[in-house]
């Protein structure tokens, strides 16, 4: 099995570019990280039906303490409040770790039966936050040590590609690597690189990677050179970089 993880900036065609790798390969899964925090979001937010005020940090922290079974029932974790607990001091040393939190808190609730990629960016900051709150507090590789058991489990089934999007930090490279992946960063020149701001989004540039994907053309020049990298993947001849058009 061969597995490629995927990393960039936010909005520069990484999921794109693992579609399309899926087409290259029809007997391939993909993961995103974003699927595994949905998941722990969506049970946590169903837990309220009234989430507290972003100003509220004793109710922030009340609705933490609601969450610390699921991440230890769900993720195998030996998670304490005390863990995950919003401390006063960390509040004024360090206000930008919860900025994406309170970002997501002063919205207006909306409607929704659970989190998909039309209603993502309503729920991106949430997810930004507890991506890279619970990686620092709980486990660094709770979110991707989940991703690989499951490929481990796929390969069993004789699934000939892995493609795993989302990575935001160094150590979810190497939980990969650690199982033979291949690291490719998707960027598109001339684009934006989002919000260089985000914690996550600083240390995602530390990701050591093996190839550079360039998402310089349409979708359906994304697809050609997914199968060409993919192609040299196969045959052991992976470049350095490869270009859309």
């Amino acid at each position: 099995m061969h597995i490629v993880g995927i990393t960039g900036p936010i909005d520069h065609g990484k999921t794109s570019f693992g579609t399309a790798l899926e087409k290259a390969e029809l007997n391939s899964v993909h993961y995103e990280s974003f699927q595994v925090i949905a998941r722990l979001a969506e049970a946590w937010l169903a837990l309220r039906t009234e989430l507290p005020r972003p100003d509220d940090i004793a109710g922030i922290n009340g609705w933490l303490q609601e969450l610390v079974p699921l991440l230890n029932k769900g993720f195998g974790v030996d998670c304490t409040f005390l863990q995950i607990k919003i401390q006063p001091d960390e509040l004024t040393q360090q206000p930008e770790h919860y900025q994406k939190l309170f970002d997501f808190l002063a919205q207006p609730k909306i409607e929704y039966t659970a989190i998909s990629e039309a209603n993502k960016p309503y729920f991106r900051p949430l997810m930004q936050w507890m991506g890279g709150y619970f990686v620092s507090k709980v486990d660094f590789g709770i979110w991707y040590k989940q991703i690989l058991s499951s490929i481990q489990k796929d390969e069993a089934t004789g699934i000939q590609l892995a493609v795993v999007g989302g990575l935001r930090y160094p150590e979810d490279a190497a939980i990969l690597k650690s199982a033979g992946a291949i690291i490719a960063n998707v960027e598109r020149p001339g684009y934006p690189k989002g919000d260089i701001a985000d914690p996550t989004e600083r240390q995602r540039q530390d990701i050591p990677t093996d190839v550079t994907i360039l998402n310089n053309g349409s979708l359906a020049d994304l697809d050609l050179c997914a199968a060409h990298f993919y192609e040299d993947l196969k045959h052991n001849e992976l470049k350095s970089d490869y270009s859309a058009v």
